[in-house]
């Protein structure tokens, strides 16, 4: 008796979004796109494709683009730096300075994959808000037993010059 034959796996998204079924006329318009500064979502709704292949697209197409650009970048921003040091400061309006640097930064931050901005999330909660959070948990029993030699062996010993109820240490008066 054979066995009956397995049933292929589901491609997953990661096997989906290759490049590899992407057609040449379709990967240069994306280049294109790319090149020209439009949205990763935009361009892919143009060419009829997932933002994924795009972004795939992107990234082996582009690497090379990515890399010169970013070291451009970089080497603009040392002779920026440069500049300012060899020349007279009151030459270059202080407005100017600070952006035209932080322009050239956010850029090479860009280009090299880090994060342009950070999002923090912050929460402020006061007590009445918090026991309305409370009290919409829901009630846990929790049945145990507490033996009086398993309390002492989890609790440290006081050292003996602090004031404890058993050995209260008397106030000093002057």
């Amino acid at each position: 008796m054979d066995s009956p034959e397995p049933i292929p796996a589901p491609k997953r998204d990661q096997d989906r979004f290759t490049g590899a079924n992407c057609p040449p006329e379709k990967r240069k318009a994306i280049v294109k796109g790319i090149k020209s500064g439009m949205p990763i979502a935009l361009i892919a709704q143009e060419t009829h494709s997932a933002p994924a292949t795009v972004q795939v697209v992107r990234d082996q197409e582009l690497a090379d683009w990515r890399k010169e650009s970013s070291n451009g970048l970089k080497k603009l921003a040392r002779s920026m730096v440069h500049h300012f040091n060899d020349t007279d400061l009151n030459t270059i309006p202080w407005t100017v300075k600070p952006v035209m640097l932080g322009i050239v930064m956010d850029k090479i931050s860009q280009l090299d994959g880090e994060p342009t901005a950070i999002v923090e999330h912050r929460h402020s909660i006061d007590v009445s808000g918090l026991k309305s959070q409370l009290q919409t948990l829901p009630e846990i029993t929790v049945e145990a037993e507490v033996s009086q030699a398993l309390v002492a062996q989890a609790l440290p010993e006081p050292e003996p010059n602090y004031p404890t109820v058993s050995n209260p240490q008397p106030h000093e008066t002057q």
